[in-house]
């Protein structure tokens, strides 16, 4: 077929003229799809699934990030670590609102004692840690026990 040939041929759907066609070998779209700007989101997500090896007992395995972060935070937390406690009670709260329980359940008499028992118990420890009353003086956990008997 000559070049003459292709001028005469008909133009109209399914038939493009012959000088806007894409030449054989030459892409459509030269320059690509444009990459995207990655989040700090994204980032965050590709950085937590990165694999770092873990000290497990006397093994070492390889895991997440996130799983590594998640381990030591519940194990601080199960050691008595009030600040690991809260932020683990904090990201429960906020990004695990989906629960199985049905909301406005009411807590269970036998749960309630066991909480009631761990606050007291905190309260406890946190004002023999602290060892200064009102007045910024310090004061020994004995002195403490008496002023509590006074009330």
């Amino acid at each position: 077929m000559t070049d003459d040939k292709k001028q005469d041929e008909p133009v109209g759907y399914k038939r493009p003229p012959v000088a806007t066609q894409f030449k054989p070998g030459v892409s459509g779209n030269p320059s690509g799809r444009p990459k995207t700007v990655r989040t700090l989101r994204t980032e965050l997500l590709d950085e937590l699934r990165e694999v770092v090896r873990f000290r497990e007992g006397d093994s070492e395995v390889e895991i997440s990030k996130a799983r590594a972060i998640a381990k030591s935070l519940v194990h601080a937390a199960a050691g008595g670590n009030l600040r690991a406690t809260t932020a683990l009670l904090a990201f429960f709260t906020k990004s695990l609102g989906d629960t199985d329980e049905p909301q406005g359940q009411e807590v269970a008499p036998e749960d309630a004692e066991i909480i009631n028992a761990y606050v007291s118990r905190e309260l406890r420890r946190r004002s023999n840690t602290c060892d200064t009353d009102a007045n910024n003086s310090p004061t020994t956990s004995h002195e403490k026990g008496n002023a509590d008997n006074e009330e």
